[in-house]
């Protein structure tokens, strides 16, 4: 592999976050475990999974944004919901953006999924609270996840348009990357373009090899093996608050922009 600039992966939440930090460290670079944020980072690998998994918050570190990111040296991955391309100055031509985006409706799924059956502390969408699944799901879309996962779906397809528009910055068009957790999953050939992206020497067979090494590594939000109909959630109440959200439109903007889901 070439030399590597430092890498920021960019997500909305449970858009494969992890799983691309893990198949960029099997792809040779360093994985920080910094999940930026603003004021704040998560220090993911100053703590054991299972405390990361059930609660997260013990590995936050106060930090403001800049000097955290500006630590970041070649080879290495940070990565996080914090819209670190719109900032590019931080990093300048040096920063490389893995932007992962998938449908929202598994996002917003998959996250309640993370709430309800893996986290600590978050009491009323427990089990114990409300035992019915669909009704802990129509809690969760009314209490925190259209309004969440909006914001940050709105600024990734905002950072889109900016890098499609003709006087978007030189430096986004040629550093930045957007890819779909769902399509990896289902076609592991569509990694392809993301290796090349990195400029790697890495036959496809070797990539294919490190991307199988990154869909078995736990991280403290795989939850595939939980046994859960996940479309049963999607209750005639669940639809209409989706349907009355801005996520379709946006996800509409997003396609002519030219994301697929």
């Amino acid at each position: 592999m070439e030399d590597v600039l430092p890498v920021y992966i960019y997500s909305m939440p449970k858009a494969g976050t992890y799983f691309f930090a893990a198949f960029l460290e099997a792809m040779g670079l360093e994985n920080t475990g910094y999940h930026i944020d603003r004021t704040e980072y998560l220090d993911t690998h100053a703590q054991p999974l299972d405390v990361n998994v059930k609660t997260p918050g013990k590995a936050r570190v106060k930090g403001f944004f800049v000097p955290v990111v500006r630590r970041l040296t070649k080879h290495q991955v940070a990565f996080g919901h914090f819209p670190l391309p719109h900032h590019f100055d931080i990093l300048g031509s040096e920063g490389v953006y893995i932007c992962a985006y998938r449908d929202p409706r598994h996002t917003l799924v998959s996250e309640f999924i993370d709430f309800r059956f893996r986290r600590v502390g978050v009491n009323w969408i427990l089990q114990s609270s409300e035992p019915d699944d669909r009704a802990a799901f129509l809690l969760y879309l009314k209490k925190a996840g259209l309004k969440g996962h909006l914001n940050i779906f709105r600024e990734m397809i905002l950072l889109r348009s900016i890098i499609e528009s003709p006087l978007g910055p030189p430096v986004l068009k040629s550093n930045t990357i957007f890819v779909n957790f769902d399509q990896i999953r289902a076609n592991p050939d569509a990694a392809m373009p993301l290796a090349r992206f990195l400029k790697t020497e890495l036959s496809q067979g070797e990539v294919m090899t490190r991307l199988e090494i990154a869909f078995a590594t736990e991280t403290k939000t795989k939850a595939t093996t939980l046994d859960l109909d996940r479309d049963a959630l999607w209750s005639d109440e669940a639809e209409a608050l989706y349907a009355a959200s801005s996520f379709p439109a946006i996800k509409a903007m997003a396609e002519e922009l030219g994301l697929e889901f």
